[in-house]
């Protein structure tokens, strides 16, 4: 989880089947495959694929994660990229008084990683099902 609020920060009670893992970048290994989660500032580029292919270009060759998850854009894409699947997830959030100000239309919803690994834990083959969410609230039609 990469919420401050997530560990009891901000005057919350502390949940205690969350784990903080740092502000906002964070990386876990899950049956040998290295995820590394982002959580970036800005707006998005013209190409949806621009900022995922530039963050993977920047990561040096012995630290790079098997599956790079992008937060933050409230948008959806997918590449490989110098051998790194990269993803930019849908967000949860419907349109807003925000996205409207800064000509954003959000992504809604949520991806199922299909993974398959050898017998070392090593990433061999990957699918990305997208769980798309099309309803539009009342008053935003």
């Amino acid at each position: 989880m990469l919420s401050n609020i997530a560990n009891g920060r901000h005057g919350l009670p502390a949940r205690t089947d969350i784990v903080y893992r740092g502000h906002d970048i964070t990386d876990v290994e899950l049956g040998g495959v290295k995820f590394r989660l982002f959580h970036p500032d800005g707006g998005k580029a013209y190409a949806l694929s621009y900022k995922l292919q530039k963050f993977v270009e920047a990561m040096p060759g012995g630290s790079k994660p098997d599956v790079f998850l992008v937060g933050h854009y409230h948008s959806y894409c997918t590449v490989r990229v110098r051998n790194v699947h990269a993803i930019m997830v849908p967000g949860m959030q419907y349109n807003s008084d925000l996205f409207v100000r800064n000509y954003i239309e959000p992504v809604v919803g949520a991806l199922i990683l299909r993974i398959q690994t050898d017998a070392e834990g090593s990433l061999r083959s990957m699918t990305v099902e997208d769980l798309a969410d099309y309803y539009v609230p009342e008053g935003q039609r």
